[in-house]
């Protein structure tokens, strides 16, 4: 009999801790960009800013790789020489 009881209460107050440590599972949330980097900008916005070498064969999707949060917007830094650039995702830090 006491080991049933141990087992619902057991049972019991896992049950909402298991509960509460599912969110950390979900989407990060949108953010902004780091302080160095511009934007976000949507990938149109980035192909018209820096546009890719002629014969480039498909620029939005490789941005699109780089959209982790799928929102359709990226951070850019432009690189030294003003035609490359490097992006990354606009996914907020969450400590």
């Amino acid at each position: 009999m006491m080991k049933a009881r141990l087992l619902a209460v057991v049972v019991l107050v896992s049950l909402p801790l298991s509960l509460w440590v599912l969110p950390a599972a979900a989407t990060p949330p949108i953010g902004n960009c780091p302080p160095a980097f511009h934007g976000p900008h949507t990938f149109a916005e980035i192909i018209e800013m820096w546009p890719p070498p002629p014969g480039f064969p498909d620029p939005e999707g490789a941005l699109a790789g780089y959209d982790k949060n799928g929102d359709g917007s990226l951070c850019v830094l432009p690189l030294p020489g003003g035609t490359n650039i490097n992006v990354i995702d606009n996914s907020a830090r969450v400590p």
